[in-house]
C-alpha cells in the first residue's frame, strides 16, 4: 500500500499561505521598481494607495472569498517588512487606509485592463521562453 506524502492544509493555513504570497509579491515588485528610493516612500500616501490596490487585485485574481482575508493587515505587514515601521507609523498608515477605504479610493482594476495586462504578460512570457 502506497503512503501519501501530501500534506493536507487546513483552510486557515491556506489563507495564511496566500497572504504570504501576496506580501512577497508586493516586496518583490517594490524592490524591483523603486530600488533607489524605497526609504522615501515610507511617508508617501500614493504608495500606500498603490499597495492597497495591488492587494485588492491580487485577491481578485485568486478568485477567493475576500471577506476571509484581512487586507489591511496584509498591507501593513508588507510595508512593515519593507520599511521596519514603528508603532506611530503603523497607526498613521492604518488611519490612512481607513480614510482611503471610506472615500472609495481603493478599487480593483477594470476587467478590460486586467485582461489586457494578462494578455501582455502571456505574450512577453511566450517570446522570452524561446
Amino acid at each position: 500500500m502506497a503512503v501519501k506524502n501530501h500534506l493536507k492544509l487546513r483552510h486557515s493555513t491556506k489563507i495564511c499561505a496566500k497572504e504570504q504570497e501576496v506580501k512577497e509579491r508586493i516586496l518583490e515588485d517594490a524592490k524591483k521598481k523603486f530600488s533607489n528610493s524605497i526609504p522615501a516612500l515610507k511617508n508617501n500616501q500614493q504608495f500606500v494607495l498603490d499597495v492597497c490596490i495591488f492587494v485588492e487585485n491580487e485577491l481578485a485574481k485568486k478568485k477567493v472569498d475576500k471577506k476571509k482575508y484581512d487586507k489591511k493587515a496584509i498591507v501593513i505587514d508588507a510595508l512593515n517588512e519593507l520599511f521596519t515601521l514603528d508603532e506611530e507609523d503603523i497607526v498613521r498608515i492604518s488611519s490612512s487606509i481607513d480614510f482611503l477605504h471610506q472615500n472609495g479610493n481603493i478599487k480593483r482594476d477594470k476587467l478590460s485592463k486586467r485582461f489586457l495586462r494578462g494578455l501582455a504578460d502571456f505574450v512577453l512570457n511566450f517570446f522570452l521562453r524561446k
